[in-house]
């Protein structure tokens, strides 16, 4: 691989942005730091144009060549469908903190966020029954208007040891449009069903998945087999990290210059 190629970060969320990593790291890492459109959200099927949209980015960041696609979280997906449709331009795959079923997530970070609620009834009976049908996309929107209404709800994402940057970022969601729950819900509802354990998939390249020790909202025991299965070459570890591991570690802890080059 020629240490030339660049990287495209695909954030999570969905709905989130990039405007926290590129405040941190701008040009000093040679990763684009790219927003992922929130005009999908007027398609028709708003996940499917993300993918689209994912891969015009990466086709453009390739520039004829390949292209390093660092994911996180919800961005694995993205990732993962890109390596289905354009294998042959991948140079590798950094997978961070990687959550092939939303409905785990949402699942685990409202167990996480029922000890901040005052009345955590109707929490934990939306959570249940997302947990007996999680086809109930509606059962998930409940709870997911009572976590984004909870402002310590972001605590689940961060480890205890990051209290500077969790309330840095807070502060940054506050005076810049970093995530837009209205992005987040059409494009989860569109790939509510589509999601789950990853098919095989073409790409023989490297793949590098990365967990948080903290992590509360990604199972690596659970999940860690799934991107085995769908890849060939899958080496994985752990950081001393919550699930925001991109601002939480220094990028030589989760994108090795072995991995650029």
């Amino acid at each position: 691989m020629s240490s030339n190629i660049r990287g495209l970060f695909l954030h999570g969320g969905p709905g989130l942005s990039a405007i926290a990593e590129r405040l941190a790291y701008g040009r000093d890492v040679p990763i684009s730091w790219w927003d992922q459109p929130r005009s999908i959200t007027a398609a028709h099927r708003p996940f499917h144009a993300l993918v689209e949209a994912a891969r015009e980015q990466a086709l453009a960041v390739a520039a004829g060549g390949q292209v390093h696609l660092v994911a996180h979280s919800f961005g694995a997906v993205l990732a993962y469908r890109l390596s289905l449709c354009m294998p042959e331009r991948i140079a590798s795959l950094t997978l961070l903190a990687p959550a092939p079923d939303l409905a785990d997530v949402f699942i685990r970070l409202a167990g996480l966020v029922t000890r901040f609620v005052e009345d955590p009834a109707p929490l934990t009976l939306a959570s249940a029954r997302l947990k007996a049908d999680r086809r109930d996309f509606g059962a998930a929107r409940d709870m997911l208007d009572i976590i984004f209404s909870t402002p310590a709800f972001l605590d689940a994402y961060w480890s205890p040891w990051a209290k500077v940057k969790q309330a840095s970022y807070a502060g940054l969601m506050q005076t810049q449009p970093v995530f837009d729950p209205g992005a987040f819900f059409a494009i989860a509802e569109d790939a509510w069903n589509e999601l789950g354990p990853p098919a095989p998939s073409p790409f023989e390249g490297p793949v590098d998945v990365v967990y948080g020790d903290a992590d509360g909202l990604v199972d690596a025991a659970a999940t860690l087999p799934m991107w085995q299965g769908a890849f060939k070459h899958v080496s994985s570890r752990t950081v001393r990290s919550g699930h925001m591991i991109q601002l939480e570690c220094d990028p030589e802890d989760w994108w090795p210059a072995t991995r650029r080059g």
